[in-house]
């Protein structure tokens, strides 16, 4: 490995060595990957005869010293580089070829699904300009939208939507099985492209939710507001007048239950029977009568008590509600400092 490669082969290694911004290395790189840009392939070689540093980007003649510093950390393989450049490759760690990865206010803005590359890339040191046409509005299910591109409903969109996740899917679940375990960078990034892919399809699919549902919430609300405020006061007057008829429903089945106990008593009957017969005061000569109804309702005389007595109890300690109320309890005082017996804040790793 000659001197001058030096640089690039010890960070395609994976070593971190300085950067100086206007000491451009020679090498094979790439420019900076990011999502919804296509990254392109750069060389940077030292002319033998002219000892003149020269630097080609896609194919093309750049300045060195322009191109060096969207490139720098990316060093790339002399393979992967001609594979890319010359036939058209994909880089180890694209994961968007024939995927609809268009950026979410696109879809929501011009209701279509167009091609098979994200939208909206821009002229820079390290992107190209695809050629998006912008039609309609989300919800028209017109199929045509002028132009090659068709205008897409949102039904269309969602079928869209789905193939290219199934697609996604399918080819995730075949490369985790071929990889195996990850064991190198490459590999780590791909299947981290992987997941900012789904995380982007979950965005995408989010929002067209959103905007799909939010007529028919509207729709709902405005509903709500003409007839919610109806629904409220004839509740409230029913309740009014409920309220107001129990004391005499309660004294008049109480002068009922009198007069049959003294009927009772007159005919020497069983007053055994008495609990049995049925006497409540009605009130309402048209539609549904009014009568009490007997309803339970817990009165917690000394809440320490309940609770020694049910502390102990399965049926309490496996609520899944107790549960999650406990651990979020134990949660808030373990982050203030505080010891709580039966409990620990553990860390984890986790990817995110």
């Amino acid at each position: 490995m000659s001197k001058q490669l030096t640089y690039w082969h010890s960070t395609l290694q994976g070593k971190s060595l300085p950067i100086h911004e206007n000491d451009p290395q020679e090498g094979w790189y790439r420019t900076r990957p990011r999502k919804g840009y296509r990254s392109l392939s750069v060389r940077i070689w030292r002319d033998e005869g002219s000892g003149e540093l020269l630097a080609l980007r896609d194919g093309k003649r750049v300045d060195p010293y322009e191109v060096w510093t969207w490139v720098c950390l990316n060093p790339v393989s002399v393979e992967a580089y001609e594979d890319v450049l010359e036939h058209g490759g994909h880089w180890p760690d694209d994961v968007t070829s024939g995927l609809r990865l268009n950026r979410p206010d696109e879809v929501l803005n011009s209701g279509t699904v167009t091609g098979r590359s994200v939208a909206r890339r821009h002229r820079s040191a390290d992107t190209v300009r695809s050629p998006v046409k912008r039609h309609g509005a989300i919800g028209h299910n017109s199929r045509t939208g002028g132009d090659d591109c068709p205008e897409l409903g949102v039904e269309d969109i969602a079928f869209t939507l789905k193939q290219d996740l199934s697609r996604l899917k399918s080819d995730v679940l075949a490369w985790l099985s071929e990889v195996g375990e990850i064991a190198d960078q490459v590999t780590a990034d791909r299947c981290a492209n992987y997941a900012d892919a789904f995380a982007s399809f979950e965005k995408q699919a989010e929002e067209l939710r959103t905007k799909a549902k939010k007529p028919v919430l509207d729709e709902g609300r405005a509903i709500d507001q003409r007839w919610k405020p109806l629904v409220s006061q004839a509740d409230e007057g029913k309740r009014l007048c409920k309220k107001a008829l129990e004391p005499f429903l309660i004294a008049e089945t109480e002068r009922l239950e009198r007069e049959l106990m003294e009927q009772l008593q007159a005919e020497n009957g069983d007053l055994s029977v008495l609990s049995s017969l049925a006497v409540s005061a009605k009130a309402g000569t048209f539609g549904r009568t009014i009568s009490l109804r007997r309803v339970r309702k817990i009165v917690v005389s000394d809440r320490t008590a309940l609770i020694t007595h049910y502390h102990r109890d399965p049926r309490f300690l496996n609520d899944e509600a107790v549960q999650k109320l406990l651990a979020k309890l134990a949660e808030h005082d373990l982050q203030a400092g505080l010891s709580v017996p039966g409990a620990e804040s553990v860390e984890e790793k986790v990817a995110a």
